[in-house]
Parts: structure tokens; C-alpha cells; sequence
């Protein structure tokens, strides 16, 4: 107290990423992904978008030092963490996107969850609607 002092904290992080449009698209870059036949219901112009499965795959962990040198609570706080993500994007058009998905989170040690809970794993199920403008 009353002094600052400085705490090395090493992290660590990376993820693993793989997607693949069942549509047939071709994509060259992660910028915009233009359907073939644009989500449309008229007569004469159906479409149905494009559709792409992903999945994900990371992990990130931060160094005892976050506990060692009082920045977190060991008692409260895990410093590791590995996340499973996979989904759906739906892209009505080169403009908008629907995507659901599911992650599963899994902790190194126990945290709190809500008052009186703790869990070591979270799973998030998750709908988003997306606009490119």
C-alpha cells in the first residue's frame, strides 16, 4: 500500500480455427463472404444464402504470478482456460449474417459462478445477428 510495484506476468494464447462453406463459395480473404445465390424468397430468384460451418478451438493462460503477486485471489480465480466453440453462419447476402453457436469453456480450478456456485466449466449457447455496413 502506498507504493507502486510491478508484477512480470507472463500469458500465453492461441486458438485454432476451421470453417468450410457448404454453399461453394470460394473465399480469399476473411472480409466479406458474397453468396451465390442471395437469401431470397421472390419467385424466380429464390436463394437460399450461403451457409458455413466453423469451428474453434483456443486457450489462454496467465502465469502464477497473477496470484503471487496479489493481483487475484488463488481462492476466487482460475489463471487457465480452454474454449471449444463450433456454430453456424448463415450469410443472407454479402450484407448480413445469422450465426448460432455453442461454447464450452473449461477452467483449471473451480470459480465463481453466482453466489454459492462455483463450476469449473461454462457452456454458452448464443444467436447473432450481424451487419456489415
Amino acid at each position: 500500500a502506498g507504493s507502486p510495484t510491478q508484477v512480470h506476468l507472463p500469458t500465453d494464447g492461441y486458438y485454432v480455427l476451421a470453417a468450410y462453406l457448404l454453399t461453394g463459395e470460394h473465399v480469399e480473404r476473411r472480409f466479406f463472404v458474397e453468396p451465390l445465390h442471395p437469401f431470397d424468397l421472390r419467385k424466380g430468384k429464390r436463394g437460399l444464402g450461403a451457409i458455413e460451418l466453423v469451428s474453434r478451438y483456443s486457450a489462454f493462460s496467465v502465469g502464477d504470478e497473477v496470484f503471487t503477486g496479489g493481483l487475484a485471489d488463488p481462492n476466487l480465480w482460475a489463471n487457465r482456460v480452454y474454449a471449444i466453440d463450433t456454430g453456424a453462419n448463415w450469410y443472407l447476402n454479402k450484407f448480413t449474417r445469422i450465426y448460432l453457436g455453442w461454447q464450452h469453456a473449461a477452467f483449471n480450478k473451480p470459480v465463481t459462478f453466482r453466489p454459492g456456485g462455483w463450476q469449473t466449466t461454462s457452456d454458452l449457447f448464443w444467436l447473432r445477428f450481424q451487419i456489415y455496413f
